[in-house]
């Protein structure tokens, strides 16, 4: 029923439109650099020349970029895991959960509806909330995972921690059948895997 999230993930949301500014203006720019040239205003030029290479830089050099972060988080240890603060944790868990075989979807920064990430694999999905803490996690994130499922449309729900869990929240997984993974599962599943 509710639709789900666009599967480039949070920073790739908006791509098209960055592809089609950055298409308009590269044109602007050689527009302007010619029009620069035939005048004879290097300077013109000159400016529009460094603006466009720190732009096309940006652009060719982010799959590069993205690669450096993804190799930084296959190589975490828990020390690492415990210094990130939410959004790194949540990409680390979805290039985590990439590396064992799934699919990964981000659903974003805001209006989440209570799953950071959709997983999916041997077409079961999953609604995953990301808790990074340094105390145990209550029965809230129980909560809104479960009603993320629905929301997403999901099989299953998940929420994973770098910490462990209280018995409520323990209890409440149970009756709601939601996947519990906590700091010993981390260990065991992602970084037994390097």
């Amino acid at each position: 029923m509710g639709g789900r999230k666009q599967k480039s993930g949070r920073r790739g949301a908006n791509i098209p439109r960055r592809a089609v500014f950055l298409t308009i203006y590269t044109i602007a720019a050689v527009l302007f650099a010619a029009i620069g040239i035939y005048l004879k205003l290097k300077f013109i030029y000159i400016y529009l020349s460094v603006i466009s290479l720190v732009w096309l830089i940006s652009v060719f050099f982010r799959p590069i970029r993205n690669l450096i972060y993804r190799f930084r988080y296959l190589h975490s240890d828990l020390g690492r895991i415990d210094s990130m603060d939410g959004d790194e944790f949540e990409e680390y868990l979805a290039v985590s959960f990439t590396k064992i075989g799934y699919d990964v979807e981000m659903t974003g920064l805001s209006r989440d509806f209570g799953a950071d990430l959709i997983i999916e694999k041997d077409g079961v999905t999953t609604a995953v909330q990301a808790k990074r803490y340094s105390e145990p996690v209550g029965i809230p994130a129980i909560q809104q995972v479960y009603a993320a499922k629905a929301y997403y449309d999901c099989d299953e729900s998940m929420v994973v921690t770098n910490s462990y869990y209280t018995v409520p929240a323990m209890d409440l997984a149970e009756k709601t059948g939601t996947v519990l993974w906590d700091r010993d599962d981390i260990c065991e599943v992602f970084l037994s895997q390097k």
